[in-house]
């Protein structure tokens, strides 16, 4: 395909790269042109190529375009990247609570929720969840509520539920590769800063419309004085006997738990970038969940507001 031609109908979805001199030895190399190769096109929700790709045409560079399917994964930080504004969704693992594989088939059932992005770059991508959302949610399929029995909770069998977003108005800052996001909290209506919520989880990958992620259980809570607590420890534990976890990767995600307990103790990034003064677009609507979402495959239970933030 003319890469000197392209339409909106020809690049649906395409990265661009470049032939250029290695400056290690005599060999050529493939290297990424960046976000500048491609122009986001937001009523179409589209990538197509800038003229500054195409000038390298021009400049006698051999460009070649790979067709990049809906399903294909990369690691989040790398290009192409969203605009503020544009709506993606957040899914989190097909296991209960939200852990277990990666979701591979979006229509099993897993956690989901449609968020607008407010930045994407190379070094975090942070996303915007107001109270009111309508999320999806892996249910028990007997009908219990998720904590009713422990002795099963990562073993029960789930379905697909829906629900809505119902605890703070959520920031949520990941930093690019971390095994865990930050999720920033205001009071519903006032917008009134009320602490961090620490979410430990596999680093992100994402395709063209969604992140995903994979829950680790525990977390940690840090109140706006700073003060710091971890949770859920009692379900990690119950996590490695039910078969989760084994040994070694519990080990490892509580020394990503510490990591976190010594970058809050120095206040590094994200803590100290100033989200908590965070104020949303008054024009970002309430999102919608995509047309295959819509239809719940049971009835929802009632659910109880609680700092388990309806997993």
């Amino acid at each position: 395909m003319p890469f000197d031609t392209p339409t909106t109908t020809d690049f649906p979805r395409r990265f661009a790269y470049v032939d250029l001199p290695d400056p290690d030895g005599p060999h050529r190399k493939t290297t990424l042109l960046m976000e500048q190769t491609f122009t986001y096109e937001a009523d179409r929700s589209t990538w197509i190529p800038t003229l500054a790709a195409r000038a390298a045409l021009g400049a006698g560079r051999r460009l070649r375009s790979m067709l990049v399917s809906e399903n294909h994964r990369r690691p989040s930080g790398e290009p192409p990247y969203w605009p503020a504004g544009a709506e993606i969704m957040w899914r989190e693992g097909s296991g209960p609570l939200g852990t277990g594989a990666t979701v591979v088939d979006t229509s099993a059932p897993h956690f989901a929720q449609p968020v607008t992005v407010v930045r994407d770059d190379v070094d975090a991508l942070v996303v915007w969840l107001p109270v009111g959302t309508p999320v999806l949610r892996a249910a028990r399929a007997d009908g219990l509520g998720k904590r009713d029995d422990l002795s099963t909770l990562f073993t029960a069998e789930l379905v697909q539920d829906r629900g809505v977003h119902a605890y703070f108005d959520q920031l949520r800052v990941a930093l690019t590769g971390r095994p865990w996001s930050v999720w920033v909290f205001f009071a519903e209506g006032t917008g009134e800063f009320a602490g961090w919520y620490v979410n430990l989880e596999k680093p992100h990958v994402r395709d063209g419309r969604s992140v995903y992620t994979s829950d680790h259980v525990l977390d940690l809570v840090i109140e706006p004085d700073r003060t710091m607590v971890r949770k859920d420890e009692n379900e990690l534990a119950l996590a490695m006997a039910q078969g989760v976890f084994d040994a070694t990767a519990a080990a490892a995600i509580e020394v990503d738990g510490a990591a976190v307990e010594s970058l809050v103790a120095e206040w590094g990034p994200p803590f100290c970038d100033g989200w908590e003064h965070f104020r949303p677009d008054p024009a970002w609507p309430i999102l919608r969940l995509p047309e295959q979402h819509r239809v719940s495959r049971r009835a929802p239970k009632p659910r109880r507001r609680h700092m388990h933030l309806d997993r």
